[in-house]
C-alpha cells in the first residue's frame, strides 16, 4: 500500500506536464495538447495542479471530459463542461452523493478562460460556485 502511496500524489502533476509538453498542431508521445477549450471533445483529458497557496495534500486535478464545452451566456469567457472524475467534494449537478466517501462520479465544472480560450480558472460547483480558483489548466488528447 505504501508504494501506491508515494505514486498517487505525481498523478496530476505528470499529466498537466505531459499535456503542456505536447504540442498543439500535431501529436507527439501520444498526446496532443488542446489551444483553445472550445476545440475539446468527449474523451479529452483536463488537468491543473495545485495551487501555491493550496494545502500539499491536494496536488492537483485531473478527469475526463464527458461532452464538449458549452459557452456560459452571461459570463463571458467561461464555459461549463459535463466531465468525470473521483474526487471526494461533489460538483454541480454530481452523480454521488453530497455526503459520501468520494469516489468515481459525473458533475459539471466550469472553466475560466483568457482571451485566447485557454482556462485560467475552475470553479468547482459549476455555474453554481461563489467564486474561481485560478490556476493554470491544460486539456489534451491522447493520440496513438
Amino acid at each position: 500500500l505504501g508504494d501506491v502511496r508515494k505514486a498517487l500524489p505525481a498523478a496530476a502533476r505528470d499529466f498537466y506536464r505531459a499535456i503542456t509538453r505536447a504540442p498543439a498542431e500535431r501529436a507527439r508521445g501520444g498526446w496532443q495538447r488542446l489551444a483553445h477549450i472550445a476545440g475539446a471533445r468527449p474523451g479529452d483529458v483536463f488537468a491543473w495542479l495545485r495551487p501555491s497557496d493550496w494545502p500539499p495534500r491536494n496536488t492537483g486535478h485531473v478527469g475526463f471530459l464527458l461532452a464538449a464545452p458549452t459557452p456560459v451566456p452571461w459570463l463571458e469567457g467561461a464555459y461549463v463542461v459535463r466531465i468525470a472524475d473521483a474526487t471526494s467534494v461533489a460538483h454541480q449537478d454530481d452523480t454521488r452523493a453530497n455526503d459520501a466517501d468520494g469516489g468515481y462520479g459525473e458533475g459539471t465544472l466550469m472553466f475560466l478562460t483568457d482571451g485566447a480560450g485557454r482556462a485560467t480558472a475552475y470553479a468547482w460547483h459549476g455555474t453554481f460556485s461563489g467564486g474561481a480558483v485560478m490556476t493554470d489548466i491544460v486539456f489534451g488528447r491522447l493520440v496513438r
